[in-house]
């Protein structure tokens, strides 16, 4: 009974202490993965019209002045117009926002991993591996920014692009999943097409089985 991938939305500002990402429907008890990445700014919190908690997962910055945030919020409050406001500490440059929706048919999601990883240039965009997953059942969410205009990315191995990309000032993002169905040590890889500035990051989320008699049931299948 695996997690799947529902749907991204994205946001950006070329110079902002403030990004908003367009109306979106989200799902009762679902997760949304939101990854934020940009230059001189931090994070300093995440709201949503449904009145979703979101949670940081990590931070780093990386290539000089990147920064890379990622967020989450698991078990869901619905809405099938669903806006998420991202506030900075300062006024920010080049903003973007990935918030990727979740399902996962048992439990939540639950934290387990951020890792990142940067480079002053380059073509290949790679992470840090996590120490190994104690769930089968997980996703690897990432985000690569690179500083340059008219970057193209390609997804790395197992993994799916989840956007359009955005283009912000003058940096290019990205980003990705990879559903895995079985317990491992995981990292997350993009390539692009123009050697320049990158950082990248990833969060790994996995299922939580509920324990006891109920949990035995889900994992059958059996009832609600």
């Amino acid at each position: 009974m695996a997690i799947s991938f529902v749907n991204v939305a994205e946001g950006y500002a070329g110079s902002s202490a403030l990004v908003l990402t367009p109306a979106t429907s989200h799902t009762a008890g679902n997760s949304i993965v939101v990854l934020v990445g940009g230059i001189n700014a931090s994070v300093t919190g995440i709201t949503d019209v449904a009145g979703n908690t979101y949670t940081s997962r990590g931070t780093s910055t990386q290539s000089g002045a990147f920064f890379l945030s990622s967020w989450t919020a698991t078990g869901i409050l619905g809405s099938a117009v669903n806006v998420l406001s991202v506030a900075f500490d300062a006024t920010g440059i080049a903003l973007c926002v990935f918030a990727q929706q979740l399902s996962a048919s048992l439990g939540t999601l639950s934290f387990y991993d951020f890792r990142s990883g940067g480079a002053t240039s380059g073509t290949s965009l790679s992470t840090a591996n996590s120490p190994a997953t104690t769930q089968a059942n997980a996703v690897i969410s990432a985000f690569g920014i690179s500083a340059a205009t008219g970057q193209t990315y390609t997804a790395g191995t197992s993994f799916t692009l989840r956007g359009s990309g955005l283009e912000s000032g003058d940096v290019r993002a990205q980003s990705e999943t990879r559903i895995v169905s079985a317990t491992g040590t995981y990292n997350a890889s993009m390539s692009n097409t123009i050697d320049d500035d990158w950082a990248m990051n990833h969060v790994i989320l996995q299922e939580t089985i509920p324990s006891g008699a109920g949990g035995v049931l889900a994992l059958l299948g059996v009832g609600s």
